[in-house]
């Protein structure tokens, strides 16, 4: 700021200025206190006001004063369940527009003294930036998006190149860029999702500068993050997480890493509903594909297999309305919350194959051992459970099962004899020297 000030011709009054950053970092620590019973310095609002103090031009101090107020109320009072969706400078700035009658604009983006090297300065230092924070995807997308929509508008007849893409050398499109599109509260938070939310942007302010709408990326962004709330609404419709509307974005690297994390929709699920079984009072255990996690045998699924008593059953689905039954079998609900999957399998009946097993039964849940997040039955227990179903995939954990653990084949004596022959088949599948190369 002291260098755009002094040498760069941004020109701001420091009156202007000091009434901007005064007005919004005051506002927000005071709120902070008021609101959030929290103590915090206001970096965000020292970003608002900056932003405000170098995007505005009026000749009324009082633009401001007010405009900095807009945008630090925006994130307290226009909320939906869990947060903010609009970004407070893109707010600030758009109802400044809006509201305003004219009485203030957006200074020319010719800040940098029309010296492109140091708007080439300003974008290396930016994407170097975007990457440190994890937003070089959406930084990336937007520039690309720009460009495109830039030459498109040149093909249909708009202007020559330096009027199509002139404005990404100033300082407007530098904040624009690097401070309001990345806030994490108006942004996606998967890479996928911020790649179309910044082609997105893109797209739609192209349209609104071919129309000769002023201003239009701020109109842009501040539609799309407008839409924010409706996005959740429909994703909690769809069963996605609050959290992710984005999730069916993500790549399938990622949601592997967040899983053996244990973080993520599953694992968020597995704790909440042991929470409430808790609450009330009914034992549970969880077998299944979660359950290998307890026995040095990492591996991703993507549902929860829990056994309950009959009675308790019958209490989860009269009681339990944050769980709705779902398609898919014959016991299996969807946590409304994060959209998994559950299983419920009850304590006694028959497991595995209706036609091979005629004596392995689900266990009691008193038979629970813990293993940190995870309430689930004995390893041999569980090898049970595999072996019952009659199927290459569990049987296949079955051997990765023995070999981690490196148990030996007298656990055969523990288990059902109608299984003692396919644990020893798994267990001399652990011991052909060809095992891993498959």
């Amino acid at each position: 700021m002291i260098l755009g000030q002094t040498v760069y011709y941004f020109n701001r009054n420091p009156t202007e200025i000091a009434l901007a950053l005064g007005t919004a970092c005051g506002l927000d620590f005071l709120l902070g206190i008021l609101l959030l019973r929290q103590v915090a310095v206001p970096l965000s609002a020292y970003l608002t006001g900056i932003s405000i103090a170098i995007l505005l031009e009026s000749n009324d101090w009082r633009v401001f004063v007010v405009s900095a107020v807009w945008g630090i109320l925006s994130k307290y009072l226009i909320r939906d369940s869990k947060r903010h969706f609009f970004n407070p400078s893109n707010f600030a700035i758009v109802m400044t527009l809006w509201l305003g009658h004219g009485v203030a604009s957006v200074a020319p983006g010719s800040q940098w003294g029309a010296d492109y090297s140091i708007a080439f300065i300003i974008m290396v230092l930016g994407l170097t930036m975007m990457y440190r924070i994890n937003r070089l995807d959406l930084a990336a997308s937007w520039l690309g998006g720009f460009v495109f929509m830039g030459l498109l508008r040149m093909a249909l007849g708009q202007g020559g190149l330096v009027f199509a893409l002139g404005p990404m050398t100033g300082a407007e499109f530098a904040l624009f860029t690097f401070v309001m599109m990345p806030d994490p509260k108006a942004s996606p938070p998967t890479r996928r999702a911020r790649i179309a939310w910044g082609l997105s942007i893109a797209v739609l302010d192209g349209i609104l500068r071919y129309l000769e709408i002023r201003y239009s990326m701020f109109y842009a962004l501040f539609i799309h993050t407008g839409m924010l709330p409706i996005i959740h609404w429909l994703a909690a419709k769809a069963g996605m997480t609050e959290r992710d509307p984005w999730k069916l974005l993500e790549f399938p690297l990622r949601r592997k890493v967040m899983f053996f994390e244990k973080k993520g929709p599953l694992w968020d699920t597995l704790r909440g509903f042991d929470e409430r079984l808790h609450s009330a009072n009914i034992d549970h255990v969880v077998i299944g594909g979660v359950a290998l996690n307890a026995y040095d045998y990492p591996r991703q699924t993507v549902d929860v297999e829990v056994i309950l008593r009959k009675n308790d059953y019958v209490r989860f689905c009269g009681e339990f309305s944050e769980y709705e039954k779902t398609d898919g079998g014959p016991r299996r609900f969807r946590d409304r919350q994060t959209g998994v999957t559950i299983d419920v399998l009850i304590a006694g009946e028959l497991a595995g194959h209706p036609e091979k097993n005629h004596a392995v039964r689900f266990p009691d849940p008193a038979e629970k051992q813990s293993h940190g997040d995870i309430q689930t039955v004995s390893l041999a227990r569980l090898i049970e459970l595999k072996l019952v179903t009659w199927r290459f995939k569990d049987w296949g954990d079955v051997v990765e099962l023995i070999r981690r653990n490196r148990l030996t084949e007298e656990i055969s004596s523990q288990l059902s004899p109608i299984i003692q022959t396919a644990y020893r088949e798994c267990f001399d599948q652990t011991n052909d020297p060809k095992y891993g190369e498959r």
